[in-house]
């Protein structure tokens, strides 16, 4: 019988192992229950968890946290009414919700291999431009020149967003691209920036006072780079749909559904 907590063992160790200080562990429900199906997604909301149930699941492996907060802690929640309404819709659902974020992150790491990167791997092949990456740096892409404006558009109707969130001029002519996803920083941004030769950085999110504040002075010095923040979701959803695909491949004998969960931010 394959309890959940076997399934996440094998999982650990396909992914190199256990690591001593992580965020991946299970956040709700008895691991030790036998598994009946698996859904992915890269965040386990209310309507994700609802549709697990719905098609039988009884683990949820969610890419960000449950809980609203990086390491999921809760003591400043034990009173707020979605939290506790939350809890006890995954406590009645019985299912497990387990979080997979260090051990894919870390899949290029431990390989020395950046190609192994599902995330950047996903959002490369969501967009058609395998023959645009480089294999040893695929979050590096040297694509047909074009306008900012329209780069941005090409992500909006790719990725089918109701927009993006743009710094720079609109009229710079951008052909090499690093996708720096998630949240990663302005750290991350400017080291990379300072590595590589790029016209756009593409990334998830970030505060307007980093990265954005960044552009805003390059592009006020005459400093010709811009950047384009897509959503941290929509950025990593598609690495979510990548790893559900290994999953099926690794354990045939699993149901493993993904849930693509809604991107929650409009702008009206």
């Amino acid at each position: 019988m394959l309890t959940i907590q076997k399934l996440l063992d094998e999982i650990i160790q396909d992914f190199g192992g256990p690591i001593s200080e992580t965020v991946d562990t299970v956040k709700a429900g008895d691991a030790s229950q036998p598994l009946l199906g698996v859904t992915t997604t890269f965040m386990a909301t209310v309507p994700v968890i609802r549709k697990a149930v719905e098609l039988g699941a009884n683990l949820i492996l969610t890419h960000e946290p449950t809980y609203f907060n990086h390491r999921d802690d809760r003591e400043f929640l034990e009173k707020d009414d979605v939290f506790q309404a939350k809890s006890r819709l995954i406590e009645e659902s019985g299912v497990v919700v387990a979080r997979l974020h260090d051990y894919p992150h870390g899949m290029a790491r431990a390989e020395r291999d950046p190609s192994q990167d599902p995330f950047m791997v996903g959002l490369v092949e969501e967009m058609g431009w395998e023959q645009n990456s480089e294999p040893s740096y695929p979050y590096r892409c040297t694509i047909e020149p074009k306008s900012l404006s329209d780069l941005a558009q090409e992500f909006k109707e790719k990725l089918a967003l109701a927009n993006v969130r743009v710094a720079g001029d609109l009229d710079l002519v951008c052909s090499r691209v690093l996708l720096l996803l998630g949240a990663s920083g302005i750290n991350v941004h400017a080291n990379a920036l300072q590595h590589f030769s790029a016209d756009v950085v593409v990334t998830g999110e970030c505060p307007e006072w980093e990265t954005f504040s960044y552009m805003a002075d390059a592009k006020a010095l005459g400093i010709s780079r811009a950047l384009i923040a897509i959503g941290h979701q929509p950025s990593e959803e598609p690495g979510m749909r990548r790893l559900t695909a290994w999953l099926r491949e690794r354990f045939p004998e699993i149901s493993v559904t993904h849930i693509p969960a809604e991107h929650t931010v409009r702008t009206l």
